[in-house]
């Protein structure tokens, strides 16, 4: 279905392709695929390599990098990317941010939060993208308050797909990068939101994914930070352009990608497929145009904010990379497998607690703090305490409390690491 090309005088057009339900993503999250004709390109992402080689990646809007992504700075079998600060949204032209900040997305439908946030799209590349309203987490996927970046580059685990355990769990949107830089950062603003968080409202910001289990944040800062300060997720409409097209030869089958999710290309109208599939291999070949020059784009702003220490201790609370991959990897969480896991006696069983211990601090708290209790108060789960005490110092309550104070008076300090995460639980709750 052909929507939204009659609204402008412009060229770019809007095809809505498919419906997708929320069961079909790992998001969990209802989806449209849609393909964007004679897009303006002022939104996108370009693959690029520096004079010496280096491979880059670069969220560019009208021209300005948002986020500076690296790919092979380093050697890392993981696969781990860094990622360093962009020049910031608020540096692009007026007209695009009051665009930009005009989005809410709070509309009844999905339908309608695509046609709200139609002047946005027509910036995008020409290309099939997948638009979902996701719940994101207001953290970097490794326990860091998303706002918090740098202009040194930064490996993080949330830049790929998870390699965990012998396991592999593709990565998808679920976590944040910042686009607006500190100096916009309002503390009132904050509060006004956190205000609305407890009267019942529902927040909601606008994002682009851009690989692994990060998203860009365009729009939506201080709303995420309130959702942060008040350990709610963030709800996000979220841009999901295709990053992968694979060939299988032997079966005579292609599949467009999008961030954990695939689409089968007989899906796609023939010749709307030709066109994506030469336009992605285009975009995929590195080239240095411009590539120094987005580098050399610094704003010290990023540098020279020092952020309150709140802010990073409640992204400690919130779920990282290994509790999402460990849902998928994990399979059974039930009362009953989790009992036969605290039985077993063959060796291997370590894994597999702790990946069903990451996967319920997602899916089910209440029952990950009671796992957690158990685990950190028996010899047998020592391999286990480090990422048990880190999870419970999250809580502010006489029970987890008394674990802590138990745990002290039984300290032998030979496991410095987890003294200090005991001694810095009473430190952080002085009153």
């Amino acid at each position: 279905m052909k929507i939204f090309d009659r609204l402008f005088s412009e060229s770019p057009t809007i095809n809505i392709l498919k419906h997708i339900a929320s069961k079909d993503v790992p998001w969990d999250s209802e989806a449209i695929l849609f393909y964007i004709e004679s897009g303006l390109g002022k939104l996108k992402l370009v693959n690029g390599k520096t004079e010496k080689g280096l491979v880059k990646k670069f969220l560019l809007l009208n021209d300005i990098p948002l986020v500076k992504w690296h790919e092979d700075d380093y050697c890392c079998p993981t696969c781990e990317k860094l990622i360093s600060a962009g020049y910031g949204i608020d540096t692009v032209d007026p007209k695009t941010l009051e665009m930009i900040k005009s989005i809410r997305g709070n509309n009844a439908t999905l339908e309608e939060n695509v046609f709200e946030i139609t002047p946005i799209l027509r910036l995008l590349e020409e290309n099939i993208y997948m638009v979902s309203k996701i719940n994101l987490y207001p953290t970097n996927g490794v326990g860091g308050f998303f706002w918090d970046v740098k202009n040194k580059p930064k490996s993080l685990w949330s830049t790929c797909d998870t390699y965990y355990k012998f396991h592999v769990s593709a990565g998808y949107p679920a976590y944040l990068l910042p686009t607006q830089t500190p100096k916009c950062f309002n503390e009132k603003q904050v509060e006004f939101y956190r205000e609305k968080l407890r009267d019942g409202e529902t927040l909601c910001g606008l994002a682009i994914y851009i690989d692994g289990y990060l998203c860009a944040l365009l729009d939506g800062h201080h709303r995420a930070t309130a959702c942060l300060l008040e350990d709610k997720e963030f709800s996000c409409m979220t841009i999901v352009p295709m990053n992968g097209w694979a060939r299988y030869v032997q079966e005579n089958k292609e599949f467009a990608m999008f961030g954990g999710y695939s689409i089968n290309a007989d899906d796609i109208d023939r010749s709307i497929r030709k066109k994506v599939y030469d336009n992605f291999m285009k975009s995929i070949k590195p080239d240095t145009k411009g590539v120094e020059e987005y580098l050399a784009l610094i704003n010290d702003i990023w540098d020279n904010y020092v952020w309150a220490d709140e802010f990073n201790q409640k992204a400690k609370c919130f779920p990282t990379v290994e509790g999402l991959a460990s849902i998928q990897m994990a399979g059974d969480l039930s009362d009953e497998r989790i009992e036969e896991l605290l039985t077993l006696k063959r060796r291997d069983y370590e894994d597999d607690l702790d990946m069903t211990f990451n996967a319920l601090t997602v899916k089910d708290k209440n029952r990950a703090k009671k796992l957690a209790l158990k685990l950190g108060k028996s010899e047998r789960y020592l391999f286990m305490w480090e990422s048990v005490m880190k999870y419970l110092s999250c809580y502010r309550d006489k029970e987890v409390e008394q674990f802590f104070i138990d745990f002290l008076i039984n300290d032998d300090k030979i496991r410095r690491e987890l003294t200090k995460i005991a001694d810095d639980y009473f430190r952080e709750n002085k009153t």
